[in-house]
């Protein structure tokens, strides 16, 4: 007669999480895709330029060109004012160091 023994059943531990599905990035699970593929066909319908995005277009442009416009007038401005002051220091070195010895420091 052979006796065998019960052992209790153990379930088998899950895997230890490796970090390593970060790369693939996050994954929706089936009952998400549904949405996502029935989204695919409705943006290729749709155009690219519409009218609203036209104006929304319109507006951006008319607020950030003449900012921009206000903007590069103001920076080559205070750039030309910086090249001025620069150049009469610069002269003003030139002078002290051109200029003659007075007669105190001849002696």
């Amino acid at each position: 007669m052979s006796s065998t023994v019960d052992l209790p059943r153990v379930r088998p531990r899950p895997a230890p999480w490796r970090g390593d599905d970060v790369a693939t990035g996050s994954t929706l699970p089936l009952w998400q895709t549904g949405q996502v593929l029935a989204s695919v066909p409705a943006a290729a319908q749709q155009p690219v330029l519409s009218l609203t995005n036209l104006i929304i277009l319109g507006i951006v442009a008319v607020v950030v060109y003449p900012l921009q416009k206000k903007l590069r007038e103001t920076i080559s401005r205070r750039r030309l004012e910086r090249w001025a002051e620069e150049d009469r220091q610069a002269e003003l070195e030139r002078e002290e160091q051109d200029a003659p010895p007075s007669d105190d420091e001849r002696d």
